[in-house]
């Protein structure tokens, strides 16, 4: 089993919650995760797409569903790049337009929840979840009254509310942290958690062993490389270091920088694509795997 590789790749996401049996997990999940209330039925739109057809991936989202009350898109993000939020608001447009049919009653229409699940943000992201919604504060009413984007910090929960050395969520963490850093973990660790937790993750745990036997972590490491560095290497080649960007975004973008260094330094990636992806000089890459 590859350590580095957990359930926020996208691929084994969507492998683990859209497969065979899929619904089963997905619905306590979302159930947990979201402010809603238990939900009738959970229709998944988007089955599992086959490991051979993994160069297809990009085309579909991580999780789609249908409940009794919702549309739900839900997209992993292992590392943050400059224009994420514009990638994630363009999945919540892309449903909300398919949605829409003319000649129907725009009233008819149902609630949609974009669920973004992010890892590796910049220190300066310092809440654990962020709400959206299309809002006019002027005239205190909604511009868009159906549609959601939540946002988690997955690092952010980990720090507030694991347990490291017991392998458990601490007293007083919220219901929805518990499913929320079992995403994080992987390997022996995830062992260890989900041993002490419910049957959902018991049984999440089961499936992600399955699907991360040596047969298959390759797949989803192979993906997570080559789709995640091209986009992080457009977000820092994209006028972000220009002259004219304020000190503190600069220190944040570095920042962001060394911890995409550290995170690929880890998957094993060549020094040589990270240095090109992050801007970082090969010196400065030395002194990161030192401290690892």
């Amino acid at each position: 089993m590859q350590n580095n590789i957990n359930g926020l790749n996208d691929l084994l996401f969507h492998q683990i919650f859209c497969g065979h049996g899929g619904e089963k997990l997905l619905k306590p999940f979302l159930e947990e995760v979201l402010p809603t209330k238990e939900f009738k039925y959970l229709k998944i739109l988007n089955p599992v797409l086959p490991l051979e057809r993994i160069n297809e991936k990009s085309k579909i989202p991580d999780s789609l569903v249908q409940t009794d009350k919702y549309i739900i898109n839900t997209e992993c993000n292992r590392f943050y790049y400059r224009y994420l939020n514009r990638k994630n608001f363009a999945y919540a447009g892309s449903v909300y337009n398919s949605y829409i049919d003319k000649g129907k009653d725009y009233k008819d229409m149902p609630d949609i929840i974009q669920l973004n699940l992010n890892e590796n943000l910049p220190k300066y992201f310092n809440n654990q979840k962020y709400q959206y919604e299309v809002y006019d504060k002027e005239r205190d009413e909604y511009y868009v009254d159906n549609l959601k984007i939540i946002t988690y910090n997955i690092d952010k929960i980990v720090e507030l509310y694991y347990n490291k050395g017991n392998h458990e969520v601490r007293e007083g963490a919220p219901r929805y942290a518990r499913y929320l850093i079992m995403l994080k973990l992987s390997g022996e660790e995830l062992d260890k958690y989900c041993e002490k937790g419910d049957e959902f993750m018991k049984e999440y745990n089961k499936k992600f062993k399955k699907l991360t036997t040596a047969d298959f972590a390759s797949v989803f490491m192979k993906f997570d490389k080559e789709h995640e560095m091209q986009l992080i290497k457009d977000s820092f080649y994209d006028d972000g270091f220009d002259d004219g960007m304020k000190k503190g975004e600069i220190a944040g973008k570095l920042e962001m920088a060394i911890s995409t260094a550290k995170s690929l330094l880890k998957s094993g990636i060549d020094e040589k694509i990270i240095s090109n992806a992050t801007g970082l000089s090969p010196k400065e890459i030395d002194k990161l795997k030192v401290v690892q």
